[in-house]
């Protein structure tokens, strides 16, 4: 990463995990210990014809689950960064 100053994987991983990642993919995203990218998710329904607007006007959003809730707890991992 050209703000790190440095092509060395460990410091890139480790800049990358302080960093939020908010994004149009990704609201209150972050990367945990185990490189896993979490992020919030949504439970959408998808509109009938009448109900939408435009043409781009095709869901409701119904819910947004925290990424806290949407993914497996860290506690949960398999990956051997956290337990070994």
């Amino acid at each position: 990463m050209a703000e790190e100053g440095t092509d060395n994987p460990e410091a890139i991983r480790a800049a990358m995990a302080e960093r939020p990642v908010e994004d149009f993919f990704a609201r209150n995203g972050s990367i945990r210990e185990d490189g896993r990218m979490v992020h919030d998710m949504y439970l959408a329904r998808v509109k009938t014809p009448e109900e939408s607007e435009n043409e781009w006007d095709v869901y409701e959003i119904l819910a947004t689950i925290p990424a806290e809730e949407a993914y497996r707890p860290l506690s949960e991992s398999q990956c051997k960064l956290v337990n070994n």
